[in-house]
């Protein structure tokens, strides 16, 4: 089964912040690569996430430049079977 999903690899400036709108029916993560930064108020750090189900938006700011990743689907509704390194 095909799902949409959305992917964004955000690069921020020292001092800058970032709305970001979450489509309706998705849910997924934030994830820190380079930097610190808040997300909706909470410390992320490289090497952490934030996960994210029912907000419909999140505010990204950073004092020092910082790197992340945005990972976003819509639930597809079927239960996750794991078979090796991926998942079926």
């Amino acid at each position: 089964m095909k799902t949409a999903v959305e992917y964004l690899d955000v690069s921020l400036d020292a001092g800058a912040t970032w709305h970001k709108t979450i489509t309706a029916g998705f849910r997924g993560f934030v994830y820190g690569v380079t930097g610190s930064m808040s997300v909706n108020g909470k410390i992320l750090d490289a090497g952490s996430a934030y996960f994210v189900e029912d907000e419909s938006k999140i505010t990204l700011t950073c004092e020092g430049a910082a790197r992340v990743m945005f990972c976003f689907g819509k639930l597809h509704g079927e239960p996750i079977y794991q078979y090796g390194p991926y998942v079926d």
